[in-house]
């Protein structure tokens, strides 16, 4: 009998997700929204070198929605890797800049010039945090302190979409954060 209990134990107290050495919380609360972890992965540059780790929480009270979709998300990245705020706003723009139409690419450019002026340089640990909610926007967290809220279902359609759209960065990454691996 003490075995079964040190077996009940153990799985009950197992993180929801663990991702590299990054433990992803299996709910959190944003606003008065509950969002609960779909998935998790790390991302390699030419599966090589692991540039971070990830994970992505839906609203619970729509949990078959698509990632995509005007819904509660969040995306939270973990450095493994220092890389310069130059670094991370020119693969935010070229991203955007090669799987945007032109014109959709030119209504969003206040916006991603907002967000390229927010980035700061990080080093391994550090985290990165969007959070989009409906009517409010997509929130940027830097190391745990939200330094700006970002306006539109547009842009937070879009900054997603780099991740977890139909041609992602890295169709793996994505397979592993929408939790279908």
């Amino acid at each position: 009998m003490i075995r079964l209990t040190a077996l009940l134990l153990l799985v009950c107290t197992l993180p929801a997700l663990e991702v590299g050495d990054h433990v992803l919380a299996d709910r959190v609360t944003v606003g008065t929204a509950e969002l609960a972890i779909r998935g998790g992965g790390t991302l390699r540059w030419k599966r090589l070198f692991a540039i971070y780790d990830a994970g992505l929480w839906i609203d619970v009270a729509r949990p078959t929605a698509g990632p995509l979709d005007d819904v509660a998300k969040r995306l939270e990245f973990r450095y493994r890797r220092s890389i310069s705020s130059v670094d991370l706003a020119k693969a935010t723009s070229s991203t955007l800049g090669i799987k945007l139409p032109a014109a959709e690419r030119e209504a969003l450019r206040p916006r991603l010039e907002r967000l390229n002026a927010l980035y700061r340089d990080v080093v391994e640990h550090d985290t990165l945090v969007f959070t989009y909610l409906p009517g409010a926007g997509t929130s940027v967290t830097i190391a745990g302190v939200v330094v700006d809220t970002i306006p539109g279902a547009d842009f937070a359609h879009a900054l997603f979409a780099i991740w977890l759209g139909p041609d992602p960065v890295d169709a793996r990454f994505r397979t592993a954060l929408l939790g279908t691996s």
